[in-house]
């Protein structure tokens, strides 16, 4: 599987003049409140655009509150010389390298006017003692990232998380660019379609734990026994079928209203274009699946699992959990990301017992 974006990082905030090293994180058991996740609708904004900002947060006893955390849009990019992913300045409880964001669930963000500039193609302002800024290199889905800071007082760790911006593209010619805005579709969150026990070649589906506003029944599980866990998402079609619920590269608002007239995306894999700068050309290709796994007890045979981009016909991905030896109730969450920054996650629990 390609080398995928590191979406999400926690790090741990010393004092208020900086943080330690950067780490992507990689620990399955939920024993103490952190945020797992952290989704934004839409999952693409243009500068100016208002979005809505989701954050899983969780306990060793389960979803927690997150009210409490505190929100802010980071908006002044790193110098040269700085490590890490944003400028350790964002990372402070107030400062002017931050527009704090009020508390509510979810929190809403307005993309700042010049994220472009900040973090995006367009030439940055020099600071001070620096050559004239230079343009934000492009992830390798061709993306630009608003950074969004989330501290927790009371971990004294903060959560970073970057949200995909439209912007115009750089360094191409003028009928790429016009074609690029013709038929670039802005990214669509994945959504966790189903979580299954695999044995053999029967799947026995878990209900989520909330969202049918009522209690699920955990899935009954015995102390040691090692499942096999598969989480699935939707096939996403080439989209230019008019009619087929998404809006493809080749279709309009004129040539198919109901696909395009919200511009409808897939909760899957997506087919998206992107500028190759190897060939110079404009290519279609598809998202890459990425799945990380959480859970209050036992442990998973992998951290991490997903699909590449050129698995395109696979909607699924597999992992092990063993249970812990003893009696307990069990809360997993399943973690879904697009490799534009796309994010999704499902809640289950799972009881332990003789």
């Amino acid at each position: 599987m390609q080398t995928q974006r590191t979406w999400f990082w926690a790090v741990a905030v010393v004092g208020v003049l900086g943080c330690v090293p950067t780490v992507e994180e990689t620990d399955t058991l939920v024993s103490t409140p952190r945020v797992l996740a952290i989704a934004a609708e839409p999952a693409e904004a243009a500068p100016r655009q208002s979005v809505k900002l989701r954050v899983l947060y969780a306990d060793g006893s389960g979803s927690a509150d997150g009210t409490a955390l505190d929100w802010a849009l980071c908006v002044d990019r790193k110098s040269l010389a700085e490590l890490g992913p944003i400028n350790r300045a964002c990372l402070q409880a107030q400062g002017d390298a931050i527009v704090p964001l009020a508390p509510a669930q979810p929190v809403t963000a307005t993309i700042p006017n010049d994220t472009c500039r900040l973090f995006g193609p367009e030439p940055g302002s020099a600071k001070e003692g620096e050559p004239a800024g230079r343009p934000a290199d492009p992830d390798p889905t061709g993306g630009f990232y608003q950074p969004v800071r989330v501290l927790d007082h009371d971990t004294q760790r903060a959560s970073i998380f970057e949200t995909r911006i439209s912007c115009t593209l750089a360094g191409v010619t003028q009928s790429q660019s016009a074609e690029f805005t013709r038929r670039y579709r802005p990214n669509q969150n994945p959504a966790l379609a189903a979580l299954a026990v695999v044995r053999g070649t029967s799947e026995e589906l878990i209900t989520p734990a909330d969202t049918t506003g009522m209690q699920a029944q955990p899935l009954q599980v015995k102390p040691g026994e090692k499942l096999t866990l598969r989480a699935s998402w939707s096939q996403c079609t080439a989209g230019n079928e008019c009619g087929d619920g998404v809006c493809g590269d080749q279709e309009t608002r004129m040539s198919c209203r109901p696909d395009c007239a919200a511009a409808n995306g897939c909760s899957g894999a997506e087919p998206y274009l992107y500028f190759d700068r190897g060939s110079r050309r404009l290519l279609m290709r598809r998202e890459s699946m990425h799945v990380a796994w959480f859970s209050t007890a036992g442990s998973f045979g992998a951290a991490r699992t997903g699909r590449s981009d050129a698995e395109a016909s696979a909607t699924s991905s597999d992992n092990t959990w063993t249970a812990p030896t003893q009696r307990a109730g069990v809360d997993l969450w399943v973690v879904l990301r697009d490799d534009r920054g796309g994010v999704g996650w499902q809640h289950y629990r799972l009881h332990v017992a003789d």
